[in-house]
């Protein structure tokens, strides 16, 4: 348990840090006075010190840290000074130049203990590199001393043979692909074909690599470069399974066709880095802090409710399904088919609600059933051959922010149970540790799958799925928003049209894509207009800018010139004039019919059906309507 000193001449605050930081799962202990606190760090470690601005007796929290500091091994041990007045500046300024690495005045009090934990965790990363650097500077002077005593020859001889020079360094990959927009791979080079397999080029990483996320990670990367994707590919003939890393960088356009658009994928075998593998894991880039603020704030701006366009009763519910849930933090269930967007979804919920910490997002699918469970809930060092240092797990990291498991049906049962022990407990215990951990986080989880079968089938634990059965949000598909499709579409390209001034989309191709099915929801239609943007020459969408299958369907629709807008008076609805008496036709109107809404709403689709020769897509297309709204409409009145 981490261990943190309070140095406080005021018996009532020293009760009251002492009892905020043992809440957090802290070993506290107090000091009154400054020889007290001195005494204390000579008999035992600490990981964290917190110092009163005043102390008494012409003693004040500076110059206590100054003679702190000058003790043996405590220049990594972190340093809070609290309690200053926000205009003492030159108390500040002199807290910092003896050696302070924090310090909060009296109106940033109430968030002492969240930055005493930010600390904690910043010493415990170094501490981590530390251990790392040491590991590294024994295995490369081990090697060093095998090395020595051979003569100049043999070494020059060896020199590219040593197991050194054949070590990956970390920032070298060992494979390298170049992918289109729809994550096609186009070129490989020969480390990409050895660790994904022959044949690459041609296919998609979604064959190759499925049910990882690595094609949408790729996808993604639409303007800054995205690194750290973690994945495993699954064992094939004559090799084993194998842990990666993915990093993705979007290619600037040099004007040439089919430049635009296309990604260099660089993957890192993390099997074979050995030490590199803990670096790469544990290393993250850190944000600088007076960025914090404005990073946070647009976030918030753009994973809002707001955000949701559409106007329909479906998106409508939908929207407010989503405020109402991002108030609480009681586990979320996202439901919808592949593509709706629940990664959205699940951003909106964590930005909207009242979590401080990270959101972090993990694939249940990407990893393999060991590494996984390594993922979620991590390990101390020694817990399996290779663990050398400790590690955090993500239900750790998330500290009062948001885990987001994507694809939760395909998490196993025993990090199921686990899972469930920490929604239940609020406590972790990771692999080789001998105690468990408080956590606070909110737990997101989103599936395509019907989870209550799964239970049945016993792939899916009963208590888990009730954990989540209060908040269950189901993300509707796209072709039951197709009232929303201008919208959206405007969306998308207001965001993609910024390079080529794109400001139209002509009526043919709105209408083409108001009667597509979008299996693939609005992941797709973002791709389509992504690909019509860069396709487009004058600033105006045509079908021709569209993807295939879109332009496939636009030359199966009947052209609209060529149906007509009535059939000649006394015809029948078998299209045969009777000569001696007019026979009204099922869709006519007369005065005894009732007023009705639905009365005349069947008319007009009879009639549109009549008027069209029985084509449904040509009836739909008179209407103005979706192919998708006309057949439920069809079926409300079952019309046959």
């Amino acid at each position: 348990m981490r261990r943190v000193l309070i140095v406080e001449p005021d018996r009532g605050e020293r009760l009251v840090l002492a009892n905020r930081l043992e809440a957090q799962d802290l070993d506290v202990v107090s000091a009154e006075t400054s020889a007290e606190g001195l005494q204390e760090l000579r008999s035992r470690p600490f990981d964290l010190v917190l110092i009163a601005s005043e102390l008494g007796e012409g003693h004040d929290g500076p110059d206590l840290c100054r003679q702190m500091k000058a003790l043996p091994d405590m220049s990594s041990v972190p340093v809070m000074i609290y309690g200053g007045e926000p205009s003492a500046v030159e108390l500040q300024e002199r807290a910092y130049a003896n050696g302070c690495d924090s310090f909060l005045s009296r109106p940033q009090m109430p968030a002492i203990d969240r930055v005493a934990l930010v600390l904690l965790r910043i010493k415990a990363r170094s501490k981590e590199l530390t251990d790392q650097h040491k590991q590294l500077a024994g295995e490369n002077s081990r090697l060093l001393d095998e090395c020595r005593g051979k003569d100049r020859a043999s070494k020059q001889g060896n020199a590219r043979r040593s197991p050194v020079a054949r070590e990956p360094i970390p920032g070298r990959p060992d494979g390298l692909l170049v992918v289109d927009r729809e994550g096609r791979v186009h070129q490989a080079d020969r480390g990409g074909h050895e660790l994904l397999g022959p044949g690459l080029l041609g296919k998609t990483l979604g064959s190759l690599v499925p049910a990882t996320g690595l094609e949408a990670f790729v996808r993604d990367a639409r303007n800054d470069a995205r690194d750290g994707f973690r994945f495993d590919v699954a064992a094939r003939t004559g090799r084993s399974s194998r842990a990666l890393m993915a990093s993705v960088t979007p290619m600037t356009s040099d004007g040439r066709s089919g430049s635009d658009g296309l990604r260099v994928v660089l993957l890192f075998d993390l099997g074979r880095r050995r030490w590199a593998e803990q670096v790469m894991r544990t290393t993250d880039a850190m944000i600088p802090h007076h960025q914090l603020g404005t990073l946070m704030e647009a976030a918030r701006k753009v994973f809002s409710p707001k955000t949701i366009v559409g106007t329909s009763d479906r998106t409508a519910a939908y929207r407010s399904a989503v405020t109402e849930m991002s108030a609480g933090s009681r586990p979320v269930l996202l439901r919808g088919e592949r593509g709706t967007g629940k990664v959205f979804a699940a951003r909106v919920l964590h930005y909207s609600g009242n979590a401080s910490g990270s959101f972090l997002h993990l694939r249940c699918g990407a990893l393999s059933p060991e590494s996984l469970d390594r993922e979620i809930f991590g390990y101390a060092a020694g817990a399996f051959p290779g663990a050398v240092t400790d590690r955090q797990g993500l239900v750790k990291l998330a500290q009062e922010g948001t885990l987001f498991l994507a694809e939760i049906g395909e998490l196993p049962l025993h990090s199921q149970e686990r899972l469930l022990s920490v929604l239940k407990t609020g406590r972790v215990l990771r692999a080789g540790a001998q105690h468990p951990e408080a956590v606070r986080l909110r737990v997101v989880a989103s599936t395509h799958r019907d989870l209550w079968k799964l239970a049945e089938a016993g792939l899916f634990l009963r208590a888990l799925l009730a954990e989540f059965a209060d908040n269950v949000l189901d993300v509707p598909p796209l072709r039951e928003r197709i009232k929303d499709l201008p919208a959206i579409t405007r969306d998308y390209i207001a965001r993609f049209a910024c390079c080529k001034q794109v400001h139209a989309l002509s009526d043919a191709a709105m209408w083409t894509m108001q009667q597509y099915p979008w299996p693939g929801n609005t992941v797709e239609l973002e791709s389509c207009i992504e690909h019509a943007c860069s396709a487009t020459t004058d600033g105006i969408i045509e079908v021709e800018h569209l993807t295939l299958p879109l332009r496939e369907l636009y030359e199966e629709l009947p052209d609209k010139d060529l149906i007509p807008a009535s059939r000649p008076v006394g015809t029948t609805a078998r299209g045969t004039r009777d000569r001696n008496e007019r026979i009204p036709a099922d869709w006519e109107i007369s005065e005894q019919d009732p007023v009705s809404l639905d009365l005349y709403e069947r008319k007009v689709l009879l009639r549109a059906l009549h008027v069209c020769g029985g084509d449904r897509l040509a009836a739909a297309r008179l209407l103005k309507v979706g192919k998708s709204t006309l057949y439920r409409k069809l079926s409300k009145f079952q019309i046959r």
